[in-house]
C-alpha cells in the first residue's frame, strides 16, 4: 500500500500509517492462531491453527435496535459497546443473525441482485470483531415462509411477489433453490472465506422449522458446497428448540449430516413445552440436551454446542418474566455453567443478551467461568462426561487422564422460586463421593481445589483416600482434583 499516491498532508499520513500498522497487527494475531477446526483427536472439541484448544464463550448478537434503522454508524457503535462488554469478560466469540433488513444484507432487493456496497459495512463490522479478538458465526438465513411478515418471512422470493419460487418446498428441493442460495452465500464466502475471523458459517437457523420442503436433503447439498468453496472455515446448520419428541426425531436425522461440523443444540426454559423436562430445573434440561447429542453420536464424534439456550413464556410466545427480577444472573450461570461440564465444547450461548445480559450487566458470568476452567486443557485431558446425583448435589464430571473438573449445583436451588418469591435456596450439607467413580484407576489424589463461582473465591481442600468431599454450598460450587 503507498501512501504516497494520496493528496495526504503529514499528519494525516502519520495517522493513516498508524491504522495500516494496527490492522496488520489485528489481521496477525488470527494469521498467528489460524483457523478453528475440531481437534483431530477428541473429536469434540475445537482448537486453533496452532493446535491450541479453544472453547468457544459465544454469545447470539441480533442486529441491535436503533434509533435510526438505517445509520450504520449507530448501529456499529453499539456492537463495540457489546464486544467491549463481552471481551473484557472473556467473551472470543459472537453468533450473528442475518435478519431482513440487515445492514450488511447484499440480496436487500430481489433475488440474484447484489447490492456490494453493503460488503463495505460488513468489512467495518469484522475489523471491529478483530479489535476484540472475537470470532463470528454467521447465521445466514432465518426464513420459514414466503407468507406473512416479520424476521421469519421471505415474501420477496415468492413467485406472487415477483420473486422466483411457486413455493417454499420449490425453494428446497429444487437445483434452483441451491443455486440461488450458493449464488448469495458466494458473495460473501469470496471476500471472506480465508478470513479466520469468521470461524463458522450457519447456513440455516433451525432449518426445520421451515414451512415445507425437505430441510434435510437441502441442509446436505449446501454444506457440501459450502466445505468445497472455504474449505478453512468451519460449516453447520440449526435446528429449532429439543423441546418434544418429533423434535427429538428431527435431531436424529440431523445428526446424519455429513459436511456439519458441529452438532448445534436449541433449547430453553419453556413452560408450554411438550417435554416436561423442558420445564425446569435448567441444569437438568440443559444436561439431557447435551447429553442426548453425546451418546447419539459416539459412532460419529463432533463438537457439541448449545447454540441458543434462553428462558420463554410458554410456547416461545415472549420473554419470559423471570427475566426482568434477575439482576443477579441466576438463570444466565446455570446456562453458561452446565454445558460444557456436561461434556459440550462450550459453556452455553444465551439468547436475549440485549434485554437480559446487557441489561443488568451480567457478563461477568463467564469471567467466571473462565476461571472455573482456567489451567484446564480439554485436548490433553480427553474429558469424559458423567453425572452423579447424590442428595441435594447434581455433580456434572469431566474425568481426564490427570485431573477431574465437575460442577455442582444445588438441587433444592428453585431459581423460578426464587425470582418469583424471593425464596432463597437452602444451603446444602457436605456430601461425599466415591473416590473411584472421580480418580483414575490406580492413581492417588495430590490436589483438590473447591471454586466459588459467587464469591470468586478458591479454597484448598483436605486430600480423604476413599471419598471426595464436596463442601456445603447454596448454589453452585466447582472442584478440581488432580492426580
Amino acid at each position: 500500500m503507498i501512501v504516497n499516491d494520496f493528496p495526504l498532508n503529514r499528519l494525516t499520513k502519520s495517522a493513516f500509517s498508524l491504522a495500516v500498522l494496527l490492522l496488520v497487527w489485528c489481521t496477525n494475531i488470527y494469521a498467528q492462531n489460524g483457523f478453528i477446526r475440531t481437534d483431530p483427536v477428541t473429536k469434540r472439541y475445537f482448537v486453533d491453527g496452532a493446535g491450541t484448544p479453544w472453547v468457544p464463550f459465544e454469545v447470539n448478537l441480533l442486529i441491535f435496535p436503533t434509533a435510526k434503522p438505517n445509520d450504520t454508524n449507530e448501529l456499529l457503535d453499539n456492537y463495540e459497546r457489546l464486544f467491549s462488554s463481552f471481551a473484557a469478560n472473556h467473551g472470543n466469540a459472537v453468533r450473528v443473525w442475518w435478519g431482513p433488513g440487515n445492514q450488511f444484507e447484499v440480496e436487500d432487493d430481489a433475488p440474484g441482485r447484489f447490492n456490494l456496497k453493503k460488503l463495505d459495512n460488513m468489512d467495518r463490522f469484522l475489523a471491529l470483531a478483530k479489535k476484540y479478538n472475537i470470532r463470528l458465526k454467521l447465521c445466514m438465513s432465518l426464513a420459514r415462509t414466503f407468507t406473512g411478515s416479520g424476521p421469519f418471512s421471505k415474501p420477496r422470493l415468492f413467485a406472487k411477489n415477483g420473486g422466483i419460487f411457486n413455493s417454499f418446498a420449490d425453494y428446497l428441493n429444487t437445483d434452483k433453490g441451491v443455486d440461488a442460495y450458493m449464488n448469495r452465500l458466494k458473495i460473501y464466502l469470496n471476500r471472506y472465506k480465508n478470513d479466520p475471523t469468521i470461524y463458522c458459517w450457519e447456513i440455516w437457523n433451525e432449518i426445520n422449522a421451515v414451512s415445507e420442503g425437505n430441510w434435510l436433503k437441502f441442509s446436505q447439498q449446501v454444506t457440501d458446497s459450502v466445505k468445497k468453496y472455504a474449505p478453512n472455515q468451519l460449516c453447520t446448520v440449526s435446528m429449532g428448540s429439543m423441546d418434544s419428541e418429533s423434535a427429538d426425531a428431527d435431531y436424529l436425522n440431523y445428526f446424519k449430516l455429513k459436511s456439519n461440523d458441529t452438532y448445534l443444540i436449541h433449547r430453553y426454559l419453556d413452560p408450554g413445552a411438550p417435554k416436561a423436562i423442558c420445564h425446569g430445573p435448567i441444569d437438568e434440561f440443559l444436561n439431557d440436551a447435551v447429553n442426548f447429542a453425546y451418546s447419539n453420536t459416539i459412532t460419529n464424534p463432533k463438537p457439541v454446542f448449545v447454540n441458543e439456550v434462553g428462558a420463554v413464556k410458554a410456547h416461545h410466545s415472549g420473554d419470559s418474566p423471570l427475566y426482568k427480577n434477575d439482576t443477579l444472573g441466576l438463570l444466565a450461570h446455570d446456562m453458561i455453567f452446565t454445558p460444557f461440564f456436561s461434556g459440550a465444547a462450550g459453556p452455553g450461548s444465551l439468547w436475549h443478551e440485549w434485554e437480559y445480559l446487557d441489561k443488568f450487566n451480567l457478563w461477568y458470568h463467564y469471567s467466571r467461568f473462565y476461571t472455573a476452567i482456567s489451567g484446564c486443557n480439554p485436548i490433553k485431558q480427553k474429558y469424559t462426561p458423567l453425572t452423579i446425583k447424590s442428595g441435594s448435589v447434581n455433580a456434572y464430571i469431566l474425568k481426564g487422564t490427570t485431573e477431574t473438573i465437575m460442577w455442582c449445583k444445588n438441587s433444592t436451588d428453585d431459581v423460578a422460586a426464587e425470582l418469583e418469591n424471593g425464596i432463597a435456596p437452602v444451603k446444602t450439607t457436605a456430601t461425599y463421593l466415591p473416590k473411584d467413580k472421580l480418580v483414575k484407576s490406580g492413581r492417588s489424589i495430590k490436589k483438590i481445589l473447591s471454586y466459588d463461582p459467587w464469591l470468586n473465591k478458591w479454597t484448598t481442600l483436605a486430600i480423604n483416600k476413599s471419598n471426595v468431599m464436596i463442601p456445603a454450598f447454596s448454589r453452585t460450587i466447582v472442584l478440581k482434583i488432580s492426580y
